[in-house]
């Protein structure tokens, strides 16, 4: 996704070679043809990772986990679920990095604005149990790593929610 910088550099360049974007199909190719375009940046495609199949996370070997990430202008957010593949319970387990080379979904620190599990399933199916955050949380550090706070058994998911604004 292009950067505010990148979307002015682009427009002016667009001015000055076409005086102005002089016919239609200019204009449409400009606004919403090209994948770098006012209207891609500001309504991007969902991206779906996972541990597999991830470019802006990174897995870890012990969760497994479906990731849904959006980024509208600076504004990122990841909903997903994770699971504890490991066989046995962790302390504080990773479950992915968020690939801090592709600048344009490095996190601005500063501006957090909400991250949460928003529950906790049982293995074996027979109940669940919904943790408060003093419980079990996500925590993101601005290494990029994404956490489970707390305890996570083996074979147990969770659910998560993270949004947070990038630096472009």
């Amino acid at each position: 996704m292009a950067t505010k910088a990148e979307i002015k550099a682009k427009i002016q360049a667009q001015l000055t070679l076409n005086a102005g974007l002089t016919t239609h199909a200019q204009h449409e190719e400009f606004l919403h043809t090209e994948v770098e375009s006012v209207l891609e940046s500001l309504y991007p495609e969902v991206i779906v990772e996972t541990q597999s199949t991830g470019t802006i996370t990174g897995s870890n070997a012990i969760m497994d986990y479906n990731a849904i990430i959006t980024k509208i202008g600076r504004q990122v957010t990841i909903k997903g679920a994770t699971t504890n593949v490991s066989g046995v319970s962790q302390t504080s387990p990773i479950i992915f990095t968020i690939n801090q080379a592709d600048t344009s979904f490095v996190q601005d620190s500063n501006v957090i604005l909400s991250i949460f599990g928003l529950s906790n399933y049982i293995a074996n199916g027979v109940g669940r149990t919904v943790f408060t955050s003093e419980e079990v949380g996500i925590t993101l550090l601005s290494t990029g790593d994404v956490f489970i706070r707390g305890a996570f058994g083996a074979g147990e998911t969770a659910t998560f929610e993270i949004t947070y604004n990038t630096l472009n």
